[in-house]
């Protein structure tokens, strides 16, 4: 229900107009009526134009007034479409504007210009002499839910684009983007910075004051050994002088979204300068990709809605494991990693008593050497597994009980072939990742990466983490004495024996990200936004890497 008009001597005047929704024999019709801001004066509106009555909606909602009053927009909902209308404050010249799956508008603060969002991309109607425009031609993620915004002066337009496509999740690569009311002039505003969905984006007219983004210390690196994929890259793995990317999404990365695609893993040398596509058959979404023994592995997720998870680690032709499970109880694949000839994975197993609604859980961790699987551990509890290295394994206990839900992990626990264990614990801060290099553990905290003695358990280092406007990062990995972790779409190189931590710049990247260190030099993978070909795999060699961080060094 809107009201209209202004009061005057302390009476309310024009118009409430609202609809009601009648059922009769020829099905259900929305009706516009009009009445008296005092109560009287009750009349039932005549119909808009031929062919544009809204007889087929269920349901009439969103409705707003134009900035002039003189109109009103509204959505009806029209089977497994819905409509966008308009119609006089007075009820007449009710027509329909748009037909979509989805649809979003929203009023230009200086006239009768009403913006709209389609699965299409944005257009724009002006009401006064019936014009209409399309403002841009591509997809927009939920036009449902993501309206366009006006600047307070009517010339520009504000509205969301998702930088990649193949299925990608909105949480992730949602950003916003500017026009003018043409249509001229669109540029993005945020850069590998992902907006929240909805009616959560303002324009106002004034500078704010805040907090400045950090400036990164970014390095420059040679691109002469890089190949793009036709979908973006989702897993990175390495092994010796060649590394393997997952592409594409698919239809398990939402739970149920068909949107997506999975495409072959590629594996590529770039010293030989060969390419190798494997292809992937039968699942739903293919991610955590591994090289071990020269053999690619990956986890073939056919998870589907309704908290129905289904994992098949492969390696090569083999299956090594399939984990089923539910909402509360099942098997799930638990942490994927390898080293050289060896590939190491969790299953954890979980029960519940449904009288008490306790949980119960085990986790066991499998290697594959050779074809071959066998049991190494068994843990009572959930255990994440992190890294392995020279047989050793690096894994995190979650603090669980019986309860439904878990804590966060604040230890680490590293058990050697000769079975010794030694217990990492820090400082009572959640771990957000590790990794096993020789003789040291690299852990990954909110805010600092610290380096442990195998042997003594003693620290070594502990260096702070750059986090800039996010709230956490990610582990890669370490080797010698460079660490790899990424924040955002940034990948730091922290160098472990002074600190020192760069940034390598990846123009236009957005997530997700990966690193991964080899004794010859750098993999490093990202997606490159709106791109056709969005995928970018890297390498650079150890000598080149060095010298860039030697040169950010004496820069400073």
């Amino acid at each position: 229900m809107v009201a209209t008009g202004c009061r005057d001597h302390g009476r309310p005047r024009g118009t409430i107009v609202f609809t009601t929704t009648e059922v009769g024999a020829a099905g259900e019709r929305v009706t516009f009526y009009g009445v008296r801001p005092d109560g009287t004066g009750l009349v039932r509106l005549p119909p808009g134009p031929a062919g544009h009555a809204i007889d087929t909606g269920v349901s009439v909602y969103d409705r707003v007034s134009s900035s002039d009053g003189k109109w009103s927009s509204f959505s009806a909902n029209e089977g497994l479409r819905e409509g966008l209308y308009v119609v006089r404050s007075d009820g007449t010249h009710s027509h329909r504007i748009a037909r979509d799956f989805a649809l979003s508008s929203a009023w230009s603060p200086t006239g009768e210009r009403l913006a709209y969002a389609t699965s299409s991309g944005v257009a724009l109607v002006d009401l006064a002499n019936g014009r209409r425009r399309r403002l841009t031609n591509e997809r927009l993620d939920d036009p449902g839910n993501e309206p366009p915004f006006w600047s307070p002066d009517g010339r520009w337009i504000l509205y969301r684009r998702t930088d990649l496509d193949a299925g990608a999740r909105w949480q992730d690569h949602l950003q916003l983007w500017v026009m003018r009311a043409d249509g001229s002039g669109r540029h993005p505003v945020t850069h590998a910075f992902p907006v929240d969905w909805g009616e959560n984006a303002v324009w106002v007219a004034a500078d704010l004051k805040g907090t400045a983004a950090p400036k990164l210390p970014l390095v420059s690196l040679s691109t002469a050994h890089t190949i793009t994929t036709e979908l973006p890259i989702v897993a990175l793995a390495a092994e010796g002088e060649q590394a393997a990317v997952a592409q594409g999404f698919g239809s398990g990365a939402d739970f149920g979204d068909t949107g997506g695609r999975v495409g072959p893993i590629v594996v590529w040398n770039p010293r030989r300068r060969t390419t190798a596509l494997v292809p992937v058959h039968g699942c739903g979404s293919a991610h955590d990709v591994l090289l071990a023994a020269g053999r690619v592995g990956y986890d073939c997720d056919n998870s589907s809605e309704g908290y129905t998870f289904r994992d098949t680690l492969r390696l090569g032709s083999a299956k090594l494991v399939h984990a089923n499970g539910g909402e509360f109880a099942g098997e799930f694949l638990y942490g994927i990693v390898a080293d050289g000839r060896t590939a190491a994975f969790g299953v954890l197993s979980q029960t519940v008593d449904v009288n008490r609604f306790r949980f119960h859980r085990r986790t066991r961790i499998l290697e594959s050497v050779g074809g071959r699987t066998k049991l190494v551990r068994t843990f009572r509890g959930e255990d994440d597994l992190l890294s392995l290295d020279d047989g050793r394994l690096a894994v995190e206990p979650v603090p669980c009980g019986t309860n439904r839900y878990c804590g966060a992990g604040t230890t680490v626990r590293v058990f050697s072939p000769g079975g010794r264990i030694r217990t990492f614990a820090l400082d009572g801060r959640p771990v957000l990742g590790a990794a096993l290099d020789g003789p040291r553990l690299v852990v990954l905290q909110r805010k600092h990466m610290t380096v442990f003695d195998l042997g003594t358990g003693h620290r070594r280092a502990r260096w702070p983490v750059q986090l800039g406007f996010s709230s956490g990062a990610e582990m890669e990995n370490a080797a010698g004495d460079l660490a790899l972790y990424v924040v955002g779409a940034a990948i730091h190189v922290l160098r472990l024996s002074d600190g020192r931590d760069v940034v390598i710049e990846t123009p236009n990247a957005t997530e997700p990200v990966f690193a991964r260190l080899v004794p010859s030099g750098l993999f490093y993978a990202f997606n490159e936004a709106y791109a056709k070909r969005p995928g970018r795999l890297a390498f650079v060699g150890r000598s080149e890497l060095e010298h860039a961080l030697a040169s950010r060094a004496e820069t400073g």
